[in-house]
């Protein structure tokens, strides 16, 4: 098979994993034995590829997180403040509002320690 025509299958099939298949799958999907799945598992390549993929995923479901977030505060806090809604949900509101809150907290403080980190080390002039 030509290079290209290899890399183009290795990233299909490389997709696919990501998507969910496990390899027997994969490999069925794309033409290849399992043992030739086994195998390119091993490639730096695929190793490349399977990490970009994954990396695309996870910064698609964190940005569909961030803009939904502002609606499940505004939700919660509706919750939280309607003297009608049971008080168990009232609650549960109020803990997960103060969970959110503690959260972003530590996420600012750890920022905040690495830039210092950064700083000491001389990163900050690099544009790190």
């Amino acid at each position: 098979m030509p290079q290209n025509g290899r890399r183009a299958l290795l990233e299909v099939f490389v997709a696919r994993i990501c998507a969910g298949e496990t390899l027997a799958e994969g490999a069925r999907a794309c033409g290849i034995t399992a043992r030739t799945a086994l195998r390119w598992r091993k490639l730096p390549a695929y190793k490349k590829l399977f990490e970009d993929q994954k990396n695309q995923l996870v910064a698609a479901m964190t940005t569909k997180l961030r803009v939904e977030s502002a609606g499940a505060i505004d939700t919660l806090a509706s919750i939280h403040k309607d003297p009608t809604a049971p008080r168990t949900a009232r609650v549960n509101a109020a803990r997960a509002i103060a969970e959110l809150a503690l959260a972003a907290h530590h996420e600012e403080s750890h920022e905040d320690r690495l830039d210092k980190v950064e700083e000491a080390l001389g990163y900050g002039d690099q544009g790190f």
